[in-house]
């Protein structure tokens, strides 16, 4: 977990944070990263979102070899499926997840990973 900020006149101001997560048996947990991020309200739509997004996932792309990442959200969180699209991550389906008590959520997944979602324990 990372926290975002950007420069100010008077320096850095923390505006949210990006994460890149994974649950630990034997709690429910997938076999591939979920990537998540929240910004403050007054700096969002600023692409602040995808930037620290992209930077996370291609520092563990490089550095430590992750090359299957999921994204969840809300179906109704129009701004979080719009991140994920912009990082290039495929739409899935709604599904209900076990790591969120079975609510529904939207699931992308980047592109080259299964189409079969089980194989990461998500079904």
């Amino acid at each position: 977990m990372f926290l975002v900020s950007r420069q100010t006149n008077d320096g850095p101001k923390p505006i949210g944070i990006v994460s890149l997560l994974r649950g630990i048996p034997p709690d429910p947990h997938y076999l591939a990263p979920d990537i998540g991020f929240t910004i403050l309200p007054e700096e969002g739509r600023k692409g602040y979102a995808t930037e620290a997004a992209k930077a996370l996932m291609e520092y563990a792309n490089k550095t430590l070899g992750v090359d299957a990442v999921f994204g969840f959200c809300s179906p109704a969180n129009q701004r979080s499926r719009g991140a994920l699209e912009k990082l290039g991550m495929e739409f899935r389906g709604v599904k209900p997840l076990k790591v969120f008590g079975g609510k529904e959520s939207a699931v992308y997944a980047l592109p080259g990973m299964d189409e079969d979602l089980s194989v990461y324990n998500v079904d």
